[in-house]
């Protein structure tokens, strides 16, 4: 498990005891977390991803009665 997973774990837990502050070093680690996001977004393509089977049209092949050829990712 990654550390930042492990940080990650910590504050979701720590959020399920109550209305305490969260510990001063988790807080700093998660704003040095969000700062290397920042540096990521411009990179990021958001978008839909969709899994298509398509069919062509040969009456012998496979895909006539199967789910298609595929899959391909659109």
């Amino acid at each position: 498990m990654s550390k930042n997973a492990i940080i990650s774990d910590e504050l979701y837990n720590w959020s399920d005891n109550g209305p305490s502050d969260p510990p001063v070093a988790l807080l700093q680690q998660r704003q040095a977390l969000v700062k290397q996001l920042r540096r990521v977004e411009p990179f990021i393509l958001r978008g839909s991803l969709i899994e298509r089977f398509k069919r062509g049209g040969k009456p012998g092949c496979k895909c006539a009665q199967g789910p298609g050829h595929g899959p391909k990712y659109y």
